[in-house]
C-alpha cells in the first residue's frame, strides 16, 4: 500500500501543509519521505478514526520540527510572531506533555470565551488536556481562518518566569498570526481555552 492511501485527501493536505512549509526545510525531506520515512526520520503514523462531537477537529501535529531546532524557528517558518526565548514556557502539567509526530482532536473553546484562564484551569473537560503552546501552532497551521475572529488561551504552558501567565495563540488586529502570554485573571471576550482529547 502506498502512503498516500493510508490518508484521506484532506488529511494528506494537513500533512502537506505542515512539510511544505516547515518540515521541508527543517528535516530536509522530499514529501514522499516524510509520508513513508527513510533511515532518519520517522514515518506519519495513520490517523485514528475520528471521534469526538462536531465541536472537535482532528489535526496534524509534528512536535519533531520544534525539538529539531526550537520554537523560534518554526515561528518564523510559519510566520508567526513570537517575541520571546525557545524555553519561554513550561508545562502546566508535565504529566500530560505528548511529543513527536501524532493526531490530535482537539476543541478551540470557541463556545466558551470570555472567562479568566483562571476559571477554565479549574475545570478540563473529562478525558481531556488544555494545548501547549506547541499544539497551539499546528492548531493555527491547520486552520488560519478559524482566528480571524477567534484566540485561544494554550493553558497547557505557563510563562517560565511567572507562573500565572499562560500561553495565548491568535492574530492581531485580524491578520497576523502571534503566539505570546496572558494573566490568568484576566479576561477578553474573544478569547476561549483550547483543550485536546487524551481518552
Amino acid at each position: 500500500m502506498k502512503a498516500q492511501d493510508r490518508f484521506s485527501r484532506k488529511q494528506l493536505r494537513k500533512i502537506h501543509g505542515t512539510w511544505e512549509r516547515a518540515a521541508r526545510h527543517i528535516l530536509g525531506v522530499t514529501f514522499n519521505e516524510y509520508l513513508e520515512g527513510n533511515d532518519s526520520t520517522q514515518s506519519i503514523p495513520n490517523p485514528p478514526l475520528a471521534g469526538g462531537d462536531r465541536l472537535e477537529r482532528q489535526i496534524f501535529v509534528d512536535g519533531r520540527l520544534i525539538e529539531r531546532v526550537g520554537l523560534n524557528e518554526v515561528c518564523r517558518l510559519l510566520k508567526i510572531v513570537h517575541q520571546g526565548s525557545d524555553d519561554r514556557y513550561i508545562a502546566s502539567n508535565p504529566d500530560l506533555v505528548e511529543s513527536g509526530v501524532r493526531w490530535m482532536q482537539y476543541n478551540d473553546g470557541r463556545q466558551n470565551r470570555g472567562r479568566a484562564p483562571v476559571d477554565y484551569r479549574r475545570n478540563c473537560p473529562a478525558g481531556g488536556a488544555w494545548l501547549d503552546v506547541y499544539e497551539g501552532i499546528f492548531a493555527y497551521l491547520d486552520n488560519p481562518r478559524a482566528f480571524s475572529d477567534h484566540s485561544i488561551y494554550l493553558l497547557g504552558s505557563l510563562r517560565r518566569e511567572h507562573t500565572e501567565i499562560v500561553g495565548w495563540i491568535g492574530n492581531i488586529f485580524g491578520y497576523q498570526p502571534k503566539l505570546s502570554w496572558y494573566y490568568e485573571y484576566h479576561t477578553n471576550p474573544d478569547f476561549g481555552a483550547a483543550w485536546k482529547r487524551t481518552g
